[in-house]
């Protein structure tokens, strides 16, 4: 009985080791995948993870700014970078390393940034945008794209053509796949006046002007070098719609282009237009205007909002099936003149040859 009742006891004890052991197993499980996906948090997913873009945002001297802050010891100054070219100075390591709300500090339309600038607009309202509270940081865009599923996006404030190349995910560091529509700011022009000009003089019904006798003069007079008379047209008509519909996100105040840019391309006022927005004169050309290799080397075009159809009208070709004709068609590359002349050459060198042939 006792040698039952200690075999009994040792059975018991393994039971409770493997318990035990099982317990300890599944504690340690559990921390690690508690540590993984903390780390998830902070640093983004695997194949996707935040970048120290600091080095590349350091080297931008040309938008180098100071940045103050406070602490125990006083104020000390800092070297920053501008974000866009009217700021906001941020520090070398924004967006770098870890998933924070980044902009929720540095974008004006952000809650925190409008109440620390003092502003009273409806942007230092209590209610904050989705977007300013979303996380995200910069990451490697090749590495992202090949290790990962998650969605990366080129920075706005460093386009294609900048020489910067920096991307971002807001999806590695925990928000959902559809980012895009809320990441992006519903404003992207903030209210700027744009300045706008026609791509040609008075195409009607396109855009046009009026002089005094409220006429619409063929050959450019001097009202179209008049800013105070409104132009009037279908195109015109058609980005006063966009203003409405963006809800003041851009105004466009019309002017006229430059005389020297149609003395340059004179007879061809796209091609003038086009070289004021290339000579920073002006921001925007309205109006039927093609789309050429040239004019894309020289600057951007929008979706087409209108296709001009060039069709090319022929005769149509009779059908010839007489004898006479068809044969006549071995004369079809040259005129009958200048098969005349052409057999008149070669009689006179054939006489000429033989004439000199003769005295030899």
């Amino acid at each position: 009985m006792e040698n039952e009742k200690e075999l009994s006891m040792h059975i018991e004890s393994e039971k409770i080791m493997v318990a035990s052991s099982e317990n300890s197993i599944a504690r340690d499980q559990s921390t690690s995948s508690h540590a993984n996906a903390t780390n998830k948090i902070i640093h983004g997913e695997i194949g996707c993870q935040c970048i120290n873009a600091t080095n590349i945002l350091s080297s931008l001297t040309d938008r180098s700014c100071t940045i103050t802050t406070s602490s125990s010891s006083g104020q000390q100054d800092q070297n920053g970078i501008l974000l866009t070219v009217n700021g906001p100075c941020v520090e070398h390591n924004f967006g770098s390393n870890v998933c924070l709300p980044h902009d929720m500090m540095v974008d004006p339309d952000c809650g925190q940034m409008s109440m620390l600038m003092g502003s009273s607009s409806s942007s230092s309202s209590n209610i904050i945008s989705e977007r300013c509270n979303r996380r995200w940081c910069y990451v490697n865009a090749m590495e992202c794209m090949g290790a990962s599923s998650e969605r990366v996006y080129r920075s706005n404030n460093f386009p294609a053509g900048s020489g910067v190349e920096l991307y971002y995910s807001s999806s590695t560091c925990g928000s959902s796949a559809s980012d895009l529509e809320d990441s992006q700011p519903q404003q992207n022009l903030g209210g700027e006046s744009l300045k706008a000009i026609t791509a040609a003089f008075n195409i009607v019904p396109w855009n046009y002007k009026r002089n005094s006798n409220g006429d619409i003069p063929v050959v450019p007079g001097e009202e179209y070098y008049n800013n105070t008379i409104p132009y009037e047209g279908v195109h015109i008509d058609y980005v006063k719609s966009l203003q409405q519909i963006s809800n003041g996100d851009f105004d466009l105040d019309f002017v006229h282009g430059s005389r020297a840019s149609l003395r340059i391309y004179q007879g061809a006022p796209g091609n003038a237009a086009v070289q004021d927005v290339v000579d920073g004169l002006v921001d925007i050309v309205i109006g039927p205007i093609w789309i050429t290799g040239d004019r894309l080397k020289r600057t951007s075009f929008s979706m087409p909002i209108q296709y001009d159809r060039t069709v090319l009208v022929i005769p149509r070709p009779g059908i010839r099936r007489s004898y006479a004709e068809e044969t006549s068609k071995v004369l079809d590359p040259f005129t009958m003149g200048v098969w005349l002349l052409l057999v008149g050459m070669i009689a006179v060198t054939a006489v000429l040859s033989v004439w000199f042939s003769n005295k030899r």
